[in-house]
């Protein structure tokens, strides 16, 4: 809102709500730690391609992540996957997310959770079959949700599509969990 506001037409017709709405997220940024005011300073710089940008609670969850505060990501991540539409890359990878900081924080994922990976990874096959991914996200984290279900065979197909489109620690990512695949199915 601060940023709608801040268009050169808002603020000449509006200032003042400019200001309550600068107001508004100062006073909420200031109870952030750094890290995070510098991931979302990022995500506001990030230019969106084809008209999408990712749900800011999804970049939030990545920081959290990498701190291994699977608590903190997994709330992020359940509301980055209700904001994006079903039958997407990204609700994918939210949903992988949403599952692997349960089993992190768990063990084993229970009935319900198992399901919702069964019906995640129906969705990327559906994908994979019906559309074109050129980055290979969808057959990247069709994988890994088989790998969550310790489907190993089943995972190896989607990850080895997805390998030769990975880039830098993607790669080395796809190319690891393919290895732990080889490694139980021999």
């Amino acid at each position: 809102i601060r940023a709608l506001f801040n268009a050169p037409f808002m603020r000449a017709n509006n200032a003042p709500a400019f200001e309550r709405f600068d107001a508004l997220a100062n006073a909420l940024e200031i109870q952030w730690s750094p890290q995070v005011r510098a991931a979302l300073r990022e995500w506001q710089a990030t230019q969106p391609f084809a008209g999408s940008r990712c749900p800011v609670t999804a970049a939030v969850a990545q920081l959290e992540l990498k701190h291994d505060d699977y608590a903190a990501a997994l709330a992020h991540y359940e509301i980055a996957r209700q904001a994006v539409p079903q039958y997407t890359s990204w609700r994918l990878e939210y949903t992988y997310y949403v599952l692997y900081c349960k089993q992190k924080l768990h063990g084993a994922l229970d009935e319900s959770e198992r399901q919702l990976a069964q019906a995640t990874i129906r969705q990327g096959e559906f994908l994979a079959r019906h559309s074109v991914s050129s980055a290979g996200f969808i057959e990247r984290y069709t994988g890994l949700l088989h790998l969550l279900c310790g489907q190993y065979a089943e995972a190896i197909p989607f990850l080895a599509a997805s390998r030769n489109r990975q880039t830098g620690i993607d790669r080395v990512v796809v190319d690891q969990t393919l290895a732990l695949c080889y490694l139980q199915t021999r």
